[in-house]
């Protein structure tokens, strides 16, 4: 960055600008990896951890029961399969 940094000292127009774009492209692109990637790799392993939390949440519930309204009788009919049910 010093060595294109440098360049902006010459006197010839197309030098200077060429060490002007230069160090601007570097430092942008150190900045990048510095401090963007790291910070959005951190918010990417966050939202990921709570989205397979709350999947594991949503699995662990208990299962609510189909006919909680129903009679116990109803509900072991309609458990059988029809195979079973008819006797063949």
């Amino acid at each position: 960055m010093v060595g294109f940094g440098s360049m902006m000292v010459a006197s010839h127009r197309g030098l200077f600008s060429l060490g002007l774009v230069l160090t601007i492209g570097v430092t942008c692109c150190l900045f990048v990896a510095l401090v963007m990637i790291p910070s959005l790799l951190t918010l990417l392993s966050r939202h990921q951890v709570t989205t397979r939390r709350r999947e594991r949440q949503e699995t662990d519930r208990p299962a609510k029961p189909v006919l909680a309204d129903a009679e116990p009788h109803a509900i072991v009919r309609r458990s059988i399969p029809t195979s079973a049910a008819s006797g063949s």
